[in-house]
C-alpha cells in the first residue's frame, strides 16, 4: 500500500500504476529523498510519475506547483485519480502525458511552467546516471533549475560531473539509491 508520508496529505492511501513493471519508489526512499530536500517551497517535476507518488509527496510538502510528465496513459489515468481523491486544487498541478527525456531536453528553450526541482524515477537501466546527471548538471549551470534528484540502483555508476558549482549527495537505501545535484550556493 502507498501511502503520502508527510505533510498536508500525511496518512493518505494513493493507488499505484497499473503497470506491474512500474516500481514506486518504497517509503524509506521516499522519506530521505524529502528529507535532504527540505521545506519546499517552490514548482516541481515529476519525470516517470507513475503513481504520482513523489509529485504527490512534493505538494503536500509544500511545492507551490507540479507538473507530473508520464507516457503510459493507464498511469496518467491513475495520476489523476490520485490528485482528484486528494482534493489537491486543479491549480497545483498539471499531468502531462509523454517521454520525460523529451520533456527534459526541451525545458531549456520553455518557460511554461518554470520548475525549480526536479524528480525523476525513470525505469533502471544500467547507465541510468550517465543518461540524466550531465545533463541535470547542465540545467543547474544554466540557471534553469535548481536541483535535480534522480532515483537510480545503489550499483549504478555515477559520471564524473564538469560542472564545479555543484553539491552532489548520494543515499542509498537498500538496493536503490538517489543522487541530489543541486547549486552550491542557495
Amino acid at each position: 500500500m502507498l501511502k503520502v508520508l508527510g505533510g498536508e496529505w500525511r496518512g493518505r492511501t494513493l493507488r499505484t500504476a497499473p503497470d506491474p513493471r512500474t516500481r514506486p519508489s518504497s517509503s524509506r526512499l521516499r522519506e530521505a529523498l524529502f528529507s535532504v530536500l527540505g521545506p519546499l517551497t517552490g514548482p516541481v517535476a515529476d519525470l516517470f510519475a507513475g503513481s504520482g507518488s513523489l509529485g504527490i509527496e512534493a505538494l503536500s510538502r509544500g511545492a507551490t506547483h507540479v507538473t507530473f510528465v508520464e507516457l503510459d496513459p493507464r498511469a496518467v489515468r491513475t495520476i489523476r485519480t490520485n490528485l482528484e481523491t486528494l482534493d489537491i486544487p486543479r491549480d497545483r498541478w498539471v499531468v502531462r502525458r509523454g517521454d520525460a527525456r523529451r520533456w527534459l531536453a526541451r525545458l531549456r528553450e520553455t518557460t511554461d511552467p518554470p520548475v525549480e526541482t526536479i524528480l525523476a524515477d525513470p525505469p533502471y537501466v544500467e547507465d541510468i546516471a550517465a543518461q540524466f546527471l550531465p545533463t541535470a548538471a547542465r540545467l543547474i549551470h544554466s540557471g534553469r533549475i535548481r536541483r535535480f534528484v534522480l532515483e537510480h540502483p545503489a550499483v549504478a555508476e555515477l559520471p564524473l560531473l564538469t560542472e564545479t558549482d555543484l553539491q552532489v549527495r548520494t543515499r542509498e537505501i537498500g538496493s536503490s539509491a538517489f543522487t541530489c545535484l543541486e547549486t552550491a550556493t542557495p
